[in-house]
């Protein structure tokens, strides 16, 4: 998928308001996606069960596509 510069800087912004807002969240998403750790490094990382790591990390994925959701929707309007 690519993304227009205006949808990355939605992502950004979304990212940045997760940071301020939960940051477990963002560290949980900063470890998977930025730092590339394997599933098990990461739940290590964040000192979490597995369990708890993956309903986490949903909810921080959650937050962020609303920025790519937003943009689409802007998009039809």
């Amino acid at each position: 998928m690519r993304l227009d510069d205006e949808t990355l800087e939605k992502v950004d912004k979304q990212v940045r308001k997760l940071k301020e807002k939960n940051e477990q969240h963002f560290d949980i998403l900063f470890s998977r996606y930025v730092c590339g750790l394997d599933y098990r490094q990461a739940v290590k990382r964040a000192g979490i069960s597995s369990r708890t790591y993956d309903g986490q990390l949903a909810l921080a994925e959650y937050f962020v596509e609303g920025a790519l959701i937003g943009a689409e929707i802007k998009i039809f309007v």
